[in-house]
């Protein structure tokens, strides 16, 4: 749909910026979740869950606030030890688009943006296949384990 265009294209754009530039791809560097949390809830007046994608080998670098489809959102960066980058836009919001992939030949890069916890829509993006793409995204949207 064209909702789920939008928040893909916005994805696709804040991955190509941030991303592959190593030397700036951060606005905040961390790798706590819950600091990184705390800090984009004052800069968009909204609570952002910073999914933890360690099961799946993926380290938080941090994130910034970025253009979103609709509404200012989080650009939250992860990579793994290969170096493989995944981005995250998560945009808060009250409905979310439905769940649809898209693929960028121009970035050899896949987003997939569905519904996020909460009311948000999350947008994750990479130069991963589209396989591997659906289990981050199962992983970045699970409910966290209250233990």
């Amino acid at each position: 749909g064209d909702r789920a265009t939008r928040f893909a294209d916005a994805a696709f754009a804040a991955y190509r910026t941030y991303a592959n530039n190593h030397g700036q791809a951060v606005e905040i560097a961390t790798n706590d979740a819950a600091a990184l949390e705390r800090w984009l809830k004052t800069q968009l007046a909204a609570p952002i869950a910073v999914p933890k994608l360690d099961e799946a080998g993926f380290t938080l670098v941090g994130g910034r606030v970025t253009p979103g489809a609709e509404s200012p959102a989080a650009f939250v960066l992860y990579q793994n030890g290969d170096d493989e980058r995944i981005g995250l836009i998560i945009e808060p919001g009250e409905s979310a688009p439905p769940h649809e992939a898209f693929a960028s030949p121009r970035d050899g890069a896949a987003a997939l943006a569905l519904p996020a916890l909460g009311p948000a829509t999350l947008t994750i993006v990479g130069c991963v296949d589209a396989p591997r793409l659906e289990t981050l995204a199962r992983i970045a949207t699970a409910a966290p384990d209250p233990h």
